[in-house]
């Protein structure tokens, strides 16, 4: 007997879940059931102690025990093969509403609830929803990015000429190179042809925001998309960023 609550294996006939205290509802069924059978079995005894011999006796108890343990034996089969059946009956429903679910989210762009509704149903890394699942980390990432840049142009806005928070700049580039490095997920490294355009778009956006708030040129982007994180091209990238905008490069930004 497996356990609805935490799924631990347990026999049938315990009246609750040894580990977590779930009520085992066929577990009552069974003991009352013995209970019953118990009881009319000493009402049956009695009365034929009273009227009959005891070989008689000996024959009758026998039958109607073996009658009894036969009938509950096979009203607790039944109970439970019926309850087997509609929790499998159940389960193969919600799997099928939760594939459309997926899938019309996934058709809608709502990345966002895809990923959040894929979470919570633990599907993220099931191979038959890949395709869903990669455009889910993908905009993860994406969303990452769109936060630092975000708090990058805020930044501006205070003193960032004199004193560009370093470390604003250096996640917004880093977030850069994960997108254009395709690295999503511990699991996804690549691109299907269903999320190309996604990702094609992503990289489009990414290249406006390094080219129009950190300055850098087309070329320069290119190349920054082959740069590894934490190599000298990096850091000398980083450096010539800060020249050009005339923003104060502070030692403890190596």
């Amino acid at each position: 007997m497996k356990c609805k609550s935490c799924g631990a294996d347990y026999k049938l006939r315990e009246l609750e879940c040894p580990y977590c205290g779930r009520e085992n509802k066929l577990g009552k069924y069974w003991s009352w059931q013995e209970r019953t059978a118990q009881k009319n079995y000493e009402g049956v005894k009695k009365d034929v102690i009273t009227n009959g011999t005891i070989y008689v006796i000996n024959k009758i108890l026998n039958a109607i025990i073996g009658v009894m343990l036969g009938l509950m034996v096979l009203i607790v089969v039944i109970t439970f093969i019926a309850c087997y059946i509609g929790d499998s009956v159940e389960q193969l429903v919600k799997g099928q509403e939760s594939a459309e679910k997926i899938q019309s989210l996934y058709e809608a762009a709502d990345y966002h609830n895809l990923y959040e509704y894929m979470s919570e149903y633990d599907v993220l890394h099931e191979e038959a929803y890949a395709t869903y699942a990669e455009a889910a980390f993908m905009y993860k990432k994406w969303e990452k990015f769109v936060e630092q840049s975000m708090e990058f142009q805020g930044a501006e806005l205070e003193d960032i000429e004199k004193y560009p928070k370093y470390g604003l700049i250096y996640e917004c580039m880093d977030y850069a190179s994960t997108i254009y490095g395709k690295e999503w997920s511990s699991r996804y490294h690549d691109v299907t042809e269903e999320n190309q355009a996604y990702y094609d778009w992503m990289c489009l956006e990414v290249d406006a925001f390094l080219i129009g708030e950190l300055g850098m040129i087309y070329e320069e982007v290119m190349a920054f998309r082959e740069i590894e994180s934490y190599q000298d091209e990096w850091k000398s990238l980083q450096r010539s960023l800060y020249d050009r905008n005339g923003w104060q490069w502070r030692e403890d930004n190596e």
